[in-house]
């Protein structure tokens, strides 16, 4: 999110993500897929959250076309990261059962992915469901690398263990 708080507007965006793709054997339509991703993630972290949520959307469709075509395109992980980055955005908008439903469908399709796991936590936290919660919480716990991000999903399972044994809502 830094990143994109430096970046002046979407076309550097592209051109950073088309500099990334060169050499890589990406079929145009899976080069916008992962274009309009990034531009979801400027959208959001510019707090423009109904553009991040069509720009996933739109990269989602995209994805899906490309499936269809019968693309060897390896597609779960970047779906898996798309439906994460559209929970976080639902969860923004206080769409708790959309960002729920996003969530879910992030982790069955690739349930090695931490952040999908932290906005399933968020969403069913936010639903009134610590004990999911803090089954989420853990299991996100156990896929992160990054000590920071682990730092904080600590934090917020002690919080939610209080939370949970002393029934706080």
């Amino acid at each position: 999110t830094v990143l994109y708080k430096k970046i002046v507007g979407v076309a550097d965006v592209v051109k950073i993500l088309r500099r990334a793709c060169v050499g890589l054997e990406l079929s145009p339509a899976v080069i916008s897929c992962l274009e309009e991703k990034e531009v979801g993630n400027y959208a959001f972290a510019r707090d423009n959250v109904l553009k991040a949520v069509t720009s996933y959307t739109t990269a989602l469709r995209l994805l899906e076309e490309e499936n269809r075509a019968g693309s060897s395109f390896s597609r779960c992980r970047v779906r898996s990261a798309i439906l994460a980055n559209r929970s976080a955005a639902h969860g923004s908008l206080k769409s708790w059962d959309k960002a729920l439903q996003d969530a879910n469908s992030a982790v069955d399709e690739f349930p090695g992915l931490a952040s999908a796991w932290k906005r399933k936590a968020e969403a069913e936290e936010a639903l009134g469901n610590r004990d999911r919660a803090l089954k989420s919480v853990e299991t996100a716990l156990n896929l992160e690398t990054s000590k920071d991000r682990r730092k904080a999903l600590e934090n917020w399972k002690a919080k939610l263990e209080a939370r949970v044994q002393w029934r706080l809502f």
